[in-house]
């Protein structure tokens, strides 16, 4: 599931899980130096590099054999972090009482080591977990910490890079950024197919999910489709005609209220968050998740293509949406929307092709006056999806997932109120009771377990559960 690193602490563990998953961690060691790399690994024959490898050769290597990845390398008494482009792979670090520095793909296994009770946090900053006394690693940056610092004091990070730079709109034709976009998006999803020939995609059955469905449809020898809908709302007819246009397998799956009163706390836990509009956004991601356990093992998504195409609309002058779009990215890289916990609890590798780096670069090179254009919204987008989906589709009103799907119902009927404010108040007390007893469960378990699996001839140890 992850990993639990101590290297302060002359310790190397992992968390423990009933059975193999889809993200790996492997490590490598030569003397007192330490690789490890984790993730959603699409390159099955990689070549873990050697510990002594510069940084940033780590990360552009790292970054080509992964869909999503994060990645520690231990040396001369300090310990250099890194997480991808959007942080999706989580990554957090933090000192035990002695003072030694501790390092996780999960924050709240950190909390035993700290000493003292769990202290939620009123709002996430960046560089900063949920949690008090518990630092996280930036998106697309590198952080360097000493393996060592004073008992009782924050880990605090000698060094902050950003590596993964947001590029400026670029004075571009409408008849090039419509072809840069659907390059870029074809690019991203036969990527992330690269190692499968037969792979599902959530489907609402507007632009975003459809055109991602579509460009699979191509590569695939056989597609699923599943579209989520609710006692209060479904999109269940689009997604339908779209699916028979491709020829997928589709299924239509109803999310209750009692699903969601079972699904939430567990939610909350896995993605260690408890706020409203985040777990309102991937609710019907992590049901399907849930109920494709063991049916499905790779999942796209359209998620991403509002926020990078002004699919909400704009903020006054090209600019200002311009500036929006770049703080809502920055904002997206620790708000843990794209954590793959509960993916990875039910052993799904979910996979988001506009939330890669190239499609990011991509899209933001593209002016805000080719997003909103002609009183429409994602313009360049619905023109390049329009070559590869009915353009009735790609030009189908604008509807998010939450909202096609009436998630602000679902929230209500479960927390008893439509006050949205009583809601985050409700969601916190149960975080608070939920991530106290996760810190109780793994400061009892011992997350540090001792002995890797050696693979002979390669000095790779595999850390954690592998698939």
């Amino acid at each position: 599931m992850g990993f639990l690193l101590r290297p302060g602490a002359g310790r190397t563990g992992r968390l423990s899980a009933d059975e193999p998953g889809t993200l790996t961690t492997l490590a490598r060691a030569a003397g007192d130096h330490l690789l490890v790399l984790h993730g959603d690994l699409l390159d099955r024959g990689f070549p873990l590099p050697a510990p002594d490898t510069e940084v940033a050769r780590l990360v552009e290597l790292a970054g080509t054999a992964f869909a999503r990845h994060c990645g520690v390398l231990v040396r001369d008494g300090t310990a250099v972090l890194w997480t991808d482009h959007g942080a999706l792979c989580p990554l957090h670090y933090a000192r035990d009482a002695a003072g030694h520095l501790a390092v996780s793909t999960s924050a709240v296994s950190l909390q035993p080591l700290l000493g003292e009770p769990v202290r939620l946090l009123s709002g996430r900053a960046l560089g900063r977990s949920s949690f008090a006394g518990i630092a996280a690693v930036p998106a697309g940056s590198v952080v360097t910490v000493p393996l060592e610092g004073p008992p009782g004091t924050a880990a605090e990070p000698t060094a902050s890079t950003p590596y993964f730079q947001l590029p400026a709109p670029t004075a571009v034709t409408p008849e090039d950024a419509i072809d840069r976009t659907g390059a870029a998006l074809a690019a991203a999803v036969s990527g992330l197919l690269a190692d499968v020939d037969s792979a599902g995609v959530l489907l609402s059955g507007g632009v975003d999910s459809s055109t991602v469905a579509g460009l699979a449809a191509r590569q695939l020898s056989t597609l699923r489709t599943y579209t989520v809908g609710t006692p209060y709302g479904n999109e269940f007819a689009p997604a339908r005609v779209l699916a028979e246009h491709l020829g997928s397998e589709h299924q239509e799956l109803t999310f209750t209220p009692a699903d969601l009163t079972s699904l939430l706390p567990r939610m909350v836990r896995l993605l260690e968050t408890w706020n409203l509009t985040t777990l309102q956004i991937v609710a019907p991601i992590c049901f399907v998740l849930d109920r494709l356990r063991g049916k499905e093992s790779v999942l796209l998504t359209g998620y991403g293509a509002d926020l990078l195409y002004a699919g909400l609309g704009g903020a006054g002058t090209d600019e200002a949406t311009e500036a929006a779009i770049r703080t809502g990215i920055v904002a997206t890289g620790y708000s843990n929307e794209f954590n793959p916990a509960v993916a990875e609890a039910n052993r799904i590798a979910i996979r988001h092709p506009y939330w890669t780096a190239s499609m990011i670069s991509t899209a933001l090179t593209v002016p805000a006056a080719l997003k909103l254009r002609e009183g429409t919204v994602k313009w360049a987008l619905r023109h390049a999806a329009a070559r590869v989906i009915p353009a009735e589709v790609a030009f189908r009103p604008k509807i998010a997932i939450q909202e096609g799907t009436a998630m602000h119902h679902m929230f209500t009927a479960v927390l008893g109120s439509d006050d949205q404010r009583v809601q985050a108040e409700r969601l916190r007390e149960w975080a608070a009771a939920v991530f106290a007893e996760a810190a109780a469960d793994a400061g009892q378990s011992g997350q540090a377990i001792p002995g890797q699996q050696q693979e002979e001839g390669t000095n790779a140890r595999l850390v954690g559960v592998a698939s």
